[in-house]
């Protein structure tokens, strides 16, 4: 309910005295909403490369992290599982 007050008083405040929307008002509505959107989508983008990037480096240090710990394991251990 609350929204749609909002949105009520915005679009009342757009009206003329006649009660229509002027279309220039909505035009230059319609140019910076779109504006906003163009430069949250470009934030979006770099964001989400970033992102990306960060996983990728996530996997090769998880990925390493494993070769090093196989490495470490004592090689005795191995060799009682064939002596038994």
């Amino acid at each position: 309910m609350e929204n749609y007050n909002k949105t009520k008083g915005h679009m009342d405040g757009l009206r003329n005295n006649q009660g229509k929307i002027p279309l220039y008002s909505w035009q230059k509505e319609h140019a910076n909403l779109s504006a906003q959107i163009q430069i949250l989508d470009e934030e979006y983008q770099a964001l989400k490369t970033e992102v990306d990037m960060v996983n990728k480096i996530r996997v090769k240090v998880y990925d390493v992290l494993s070769e090093e710990r196989q490495e470490a394991q004592p090689i005795h251990k191995r060799s009682q599982k064939f002596e038994r």
